[in-house]
């Protein structure tokens, strides 16, 4: 009895690591995407205050998606 009570609690251990390295893997990749998109936004933000710049020159600066950026970092590893 003690020995399945112990196989049973080293499950359930293994299943709250696996649970929380999932949970951690999610939140950074969300933490990823908001990151780059706050960035994105300051830096087209800033262009429309610079005297002179178009809204769409600056739409254009920065029209990169996170998922094309994360395809080009991705391509450019490829290379090396």
């Amino acid at each position: 009895m003690k020995i399945i009570f112990l196989e049973m609690r080293n499950k359930m251990k293994i299943t709250a690591v696996l649970l929380i390295m999932s949970l951690v893997t999610m939140i950074c990749g969300c933490t990823n995407r908001n990151l780059y998109e706050s960035i994105r936004l300051q830096q087209e933000m800033e262009c429309q205050s610079r005297p002179g710049a178009t809204p769409e020159e600056c739409s254009r600066r920065s029209a990169t998606s996170y998922d094309e950026y994360e395809r080009q970092i991705k391509e450019r590893q490829k290379d090396k």
